[in-house]
């Protein structure tokens, strides 16, 4: 569990540095301990990082191919909450679904705002309240995402 943890990571900073290939090859070993491990709730972070990486290229069916298992989960009312970016695996899902056409994109941003929302909820503090909201990148674009969709007709 911690080599894949660390393999996801290292894949992020080598993600981040434009090192795409050696990133899916991080992504794909910690993805296959993971699900060797049968911790499918973790594998979701390494598989939604193959499908950013894959919408970034402009791979939107390897992008949707990637998410395939997450969106399995999601579907059988799995989901994220233990991962350590487990809104950003919604994120990416809605993402992936909506470069896709995918009607499903919209229930995945609800699922994902709703529990944002719960989760900041429970912070009585409203200055570090706002700052869960806006300080986490994707918890930010979550709030931007879900506002864009209120507003559009």
């Amino acid at each position: 569990m911690i080599e894949a943890a660390a393999l996801t990571d290292r894949g992020h900073a080598l993600a981040g540095l434009g090192h795409t290939a050696e990133a899916v090859a991080d992504y794909q070993v910690a993805q296959a301990i993971l699900e060797q491990l049968g911790r499918r709730d973790a594998a979701g972070e390494p598989q939604t990082a193959l499908a950013r990486v894959a919408l970034a290229a402009g791979d939107c069916t390897g992008a949707l191919a990637a998410i395939a298992p997450t969106l399995t989960c999601l579907a059988e009312g799995g989901t994220f909450d233990g991962a350590d970016e487990g809104l950003r695996i919604d994120l990416t899902c809605y993402h992936v679904l909506e470069a896709n056409g995918d009607p499903r994109a919209g229930d995945v941003l609800a699922a994902a705002h709703t529990r944002l929302q719960s989760g900041a909820a429970a912070i009585s503090d409203a200055e570090a309240r706002q700052m869960f909201l806006e300080n986490v990148p994707w918890h930010r674009e979550l709030v931007t995402a879900w506002a864009a969709t209120q507003a559009a007709p």
